[in-house]
């Protein structure tokens, strides 16, 4: 029943955000939008079926721990 839940509600949201910028013809948003709704489709698929996902402070910590030991200032992420 969540899956059903779930898959109605993206349905509703990415029906009015497609109307919306197919009628401002902004391709480029579109494909943004589009990503983005897809990753939290995976996202909440895969929450809902129990699968690990990452945690984004590793992310971060990959992106700006490299930064901030160049700097020389000690990054920790918690």
């Amino acid at each position: 029943m969540r899956f059903v839940v779930t898959l109605l509600i993206v349905a509703v949201i990415a029906g009015l955000g497609i109307r919306r910028f197919m009628h401002a013809r902004d391709a480029r948003e579109l494909a943004v939008y589009l990503v983005l709704l897809a990753l939290g489709t995976y996202i909440s698929f895969a929450g809902m079926l129990g699968q690990d996902l990452p945690n984004p402070n590793n992310y971060l910590a990959m992106v700006f721990g490299p930064l901030g030991r160049a700097l020389g200032m000690e990054v920790t992420w918690q």
